[in-house]
């Protein structure tokens, strides 16, 4: 059986397009990903919390 893929969405972007995406590809979101805008509170409000954030948001969407 393939691993189903995955794609991350932007935490700034509205969400359906990727979604539309998504279901139309046979794909799920793999979850959110902060770009260059910090969150004003939580675990991406720093450059670092950002990327740690993003790199577990991505380790995570990728285990088979």
């Amino acid at each position: 059986m393939a691993a189903e893929p995955c794609r991350p969405a932007s935490a700034d972007r509205d969400p359906r397009l990727i979604e539309q995406i998504a279901e139309e590809a046979g794909a799920t979101v793999g979850g959110t990903l902060y770009s260059d805008a910090l969150a004003s509170a939580g675990p991406a409000s720093t450059y670092l919390g950002m990327f740690e954030y993003n790199l577990d948001t991505l380790m995570q969407a990728l285990q088979p």
